[in-house]
């Protein structure tokens, strides 16, 4: 999928802090084909009942990209115009991981990737969890 066009569904469904479920869903249902196909694996990691963080990789990583999938309120659907793409999470973070998804694609092909989505955007707590990702030799963390 396109990138652009990947960030108008994520933006498209409301995903405000503690009811990030529907997204999750999307991007664990995403990542798992690109996954399947690329000889790799994707799992919801539970944070809670209804939330969870999701994280897909291939092979022993070289790249590590980890970012938020929660929004702050209130929901604002997407729009285009010739130029840019609004609606809320556009560039903080919905279109941040249509961007790691198709970079971690890019390198699936070549490389080793992880990528991981939080469903929280607390900076420390996200910091925190990163720590937690294999060590690789490149990390883009987007808080």
């Amino acid at each position: 999928m396109h990138p652009f066009e990947m960030t108008r569904a994520l933006i498209d469904m409301e995903s405000i802090t503690e009811n990030e479920k529907q997204v999750g869903e999307y991007l664990l249902h995403y990542l798992s084909g690109l996954a399947a196909g690329s000889d790799g694996r994707a799992e919801a990691m539970p944070v809670s009942p209804e939330r969870f963080n999701v994280y897909a990789e291939w092979g022993r990583p070289v790249v590590a990209l980890s970012t938020h999938m929660d929004t702050v309120p209130p929901f604002i659907e997407s729009r285009e115009d010739d130029d840019h793409i609004y609606g809320r999470g556009a560039c903080d973070a919905k279109g941040i991981i249509a961007a790691m998804i198709a970079s971690a694609e890019s390198c699936s092909r070549r490389a080793r990737a992880i990528l991981r989505c939080s469903s929280s955007s607390e900076k420390s707590e996200q910091r925190r969890r990163a720590r937690s990702l294999p060590l690789a030799a490149w990390l883009a963390l987007s808080d």
